[in-house]
């Protein structure tokens, strides 16, 4: 494939330490919360004095934070390029929350709403069924605020959401067929 049927956007990894940093914090108060004992806890008082929410909520926030750091840390090292639009279609490695690849004949159309950009897709519901358990939560919930699973946001990528839009809308229009266009 020539370069002038791909445009890559790569990870902007410095602006992934923050993500890191901040989730990293998170974990230590997470990890504070957990060790107090059922006293200490009583003694916050009101809702925050029950032990069995305290724990509750505290290990959500471990597992949440968590795989944020561990997400945020596979990107910071990893080498995959953050978004590729090709003749092919857009692969999207942006994100802990990445779809992967996505060809054209699966894609509807993108727009960019909230300052994300939105992949709507033929089929979305065909792309739930694929998606690991884990993210099809995630997925749900964009599909239900954006109208599509995949949202791809340029945090952490060296290109902005207009750019990546463009050539998006310009390769899909031009690689797909006339019959699915």
């Amino acid at each position: 494939m020539t370069a002038e049927h791909r445009k890559v956007y790569e990870l902007n990894r410095i602006d992934i330490l923050p993500f890191i940093l901040i989730s990293m914090i998170f974990v230590a108060l997470c990890l504070w919360l957990l060790s107090m004992n059922p006293d200490e806890i009583a003694s916050l008082g009101g809702r925050h004095g029950n032990p069995i929410t305290h724990y509750i909520m505290s290990t959500a926030g471990l597992l949440f934070f968590g795989s944020i750091a561990v997400s945020a840390t596979i990107k910071l090292f990893g080498r995959k390029e953050g978004v590729i639009v090709d003749c092919e279609g857009i692969t999207d490695n942006s994100s802990g929350l990445a779809a992967g690849f996505l060809p054209w004949s699966a894609v509807k159309k993108t727009q960019i709403r909230r300052g994300f950009l939105v992949v709507y897709l033929n089929e979305p519901g065909d792309f739930l069924k694929r998606t690991r358990l884990l993210k099809r939560l995630p997925y749900r919930l964009n599909l239900r605020f954006y109208g599509s699973p995949v949202i791809i946001s340029d945090k952490v990528l060296n290109g902005s959401i207009r750019d990546i839009r463009e050539a998006a809308e310009e390769y899909r229009k031009e690689f797909t067929p006339a019959s699915e266009a």
